[in-house]
């Protein structure tokens, strides 16, 4: 496999990539006439086959996906090939450090439950919220680099959905969520001027409860617009109804706490 360029006739760079044989194969890119780029990612037998990112001549992204030799891969792609790229890129050191940025504050909710003698059920909580943002920081990474399997093949949904993301500065947000949540905590779970301890540990629990049923509804959102996107009626119909089934056991759960 040798790297090679090929160029159009005004000199501009067609392709650059690897070759076998005189024919695209592997890792390359290929431009317009212009010169602004029309895809770049994988290629096969000289097309464009395997994972890669098209745009229009503007050098607007309009496709990213996978390709099955020169043609966007249908949306039923296969789900075991699917699972091997997936399983293959995944940046396990990446999340790595992630979860152990996030098991920081986590830490921070147990000491304050702990030294304030907090309710086990903040304990839970603080697990479900923790839980929570790692899922959603690793559910954002994935939808970044293989929205075109849960959506369509269009960049609209993927552009409202993802700048969207991008924009809000989601991991920053969560965070941020979380430290307001455990400023919340302390708060609830101290006794001033010797106020009944419950009084304070059921404010905590309503409003770290708002804050989890919102993140819920934003992984909720994702969920039912990428993993259930490309599955038939009756497995969405599956999934909402152990979704919503788990919020009602949830708000029971919480409420019987801050009642009892």
């Amino acid at each position: 496999m040798t790297v090679h360029k090929e160029y159009w006739p005004n000199g501009n760079v067609k392709y650059d990539g690897e070759m076998v044989d005189g024919k695209w194969q592997g890792e390359g890119r290929l431009f317009y006439e212009n010169g602004k780029i029309h895809y770049k990612g994988e290629f096969e037998n000289g097309e464009m086959h395997g994972f890669g990112e098209l745009y229009n001549e503007n050098e607007a992204l309009i496709y990213r996906g996978h390709f099955e030799f020169g043609e966007k891969a249908p949306k039923s792609y296969n789900a075991k090939q699917f699972l091997n790229t997936l399983v293959s890129s995944i940046d396990f050191y990446g999340w790595l450090k992630k979860t152990a940025f996030f098991a920081v504050y986590f830490a921070i909710f147990v000491a304050i439950d702990y030294w304030y003698g907090a309710s086990w059920a903040m304990y839970l909580v603080s697990l479900v919220l923790f839980t929570l943002a790692i899922t959603f920081t690793i559910r954002r990474d994935l939808y970044y680099r293989y929205a075109s399997f849960f959506n369509s093949y269009s960049m609209d949904m993927i552009e409202e959905k993802g700048e969207l993301f991008k924009k809000k500065n989601t991991r920053s947000n969560i965070i941020g969520l979380y430290f307001v949540a455990t400023i919340m905590m302390f708060n609830g779970s101290v006794q001033p001027d010797n106020r009944s301890l419950i009084e304070y540990i059921g404010l905590a629990n309503i409003l770290v409860f708002f804050v989890f049923f919102l993140l819920l509804l934003l992984l909720l959102d994702i969920l039912s617009n990428a993993a259930l996107k490309h599955s038939d009626d009756n497995d969405q119909f599956i999934g909402y109804s152990i979704v919503f089934g788990f919020l009602v056991v949830l708000i029971v759960f919480v409420f019987l706490q801050i009642l009892f």
